[in-house]
């Protein structure tokens, strides 16, 4: 069994619907290796995410909290997922803050979201295909 890399309480994981969006899970937010593989397994609640190469990361400018990504389910892209992490991450130096921090270390270490200044063009996309 692989280690945790990440778990952070109070997240929700949303697909985005047009104008809406629906929650498919909430709770702990894990993300956790797969044994030879070149994925990971994000989970929030019930709800489970693999993470394979390709999938990229974006934020929302007008939330911090705010991370979303298009994952493949059953070898078909599954739409928009949209991942809301706990209030408590905008206070600076708090350890909901460190957490996010961590998070974010996680997916630029394996190549799912780009180094802020980088962020841009991925943020820009994502906005684009949430708002058509």
């Amino acid at each position: 069994m692989s280690d945790t890399l990440i778990t952070i309480p109070g997240v929700s994981a949303h697909h985005i619907v047009g104008e809406s969006d629906i929650t498919l899970g909430a709770g702990d937010l894990n993300i956790v290796p797969v044994e030879g593989r070149a994925v990971l397994t994000l989970t929030v609640g019930s709800a489970a995410f693999a993470l394979k190469t390709g999938v990229e990361f974006g934020t929302l400018a007008d939330d911090p909290r705010a991370y979303v990504f298009s994952p493949e389910i059953e070898g078909v892209n599954g739409g928009y997922v949209k991942l809301s992490l706990p209030e408590g991450m905008a206070e600076d130096g708090s350890w909901l803050s460190d957490l996010q921090t961590k998070f974010e270390e996680v997916l630029v270490e394996r190549g799912f979201l780009q180094p802020a200044e980088e962020d841009r063009g991925a943020r820009q996309r994502v906005k684009d295909a949430i708002s058509s």
